[in-house]
């Protein structure tokens, strides 16, 4: 992790991680991920220090990626056999096919933002967009079922959400005794 500010305006924001996994297929174990964040105060500019009306104003934007390897069982990629009994004979029988590209599941995001504060932060707020996309979601894959195994995990789905959050603040009465805060 790497933070950094200039003059308290400027803002940077940097993140490296390597993640491993022994649920995952070999060769697909490790990953690494990261993220930069920056950031402006604009609000603390000569040419804002005198507004009457914005008290807060800061631009901001980030990308970065993280990811899942929440498969379940620890022995997911594996190729595994279990007891059966057949006409009272015993026996092993296939229960999970070995998955060499169970991989993990990628999200990466990116995020703009505008945090301001209004007459003395009496109303306060962010307004941000984002995308995000997620690729190879685990899914089940159908099989026939005449193998003894009925579904298969796999790496075969891709999500994207795109949006606009808004949160606002404001304090409605604020004295020395009572605050009204919405």
């Amino acid at each position: 992790v790497c933070s950094s500010d200039l003059k308290n305006k400027y803002f940077v924001n940097a993140t490296v991680r390597r993640d491993g996994s022994s649920r995952l297929s070999e060769g697909n174990k490790w990953v690494n991920y990261g993220g930069i964040g920056v950031g402006w105060q604009i609000s603390a500019e000569d040419f804002m220090k005198h507004s009457k009306v914005i008290s807060d104003l800061k631009l901001k934007i980030s990308y970065g990626s993280a990811g899942n390897e929440n498969v379940g069982n620890s022995y997911e990629a594996r190729e595994l056999f279990g007891g059966i009994t057949y006409n009272g004979k015993g026996g092993l029988a296939l229960t999970n096919f070995e998955k060499p590209d169970l991989s993990w599941e990628v999200r990466k995001t990116a995020n703009l933002g505008l945090d301001f504060g209004l007459l003395k932060d009496r109303i306060s707020g962010t307004v941000e967009i984002y995308s995000a996309t997620t690729q190879g979601l685990y899914l089940n894959r159908q099989l026939s079922g005449t193998n003894g195994v009925n579904a298969i995990l796999t790496n075969l789905g891709k999500l994207r959400n795109n949006g606009i959050e808004v949160a606002v603040n404001a304090d409605i009465i604020k004295t020395k005794n009572f605050n009204w805060q919405l």
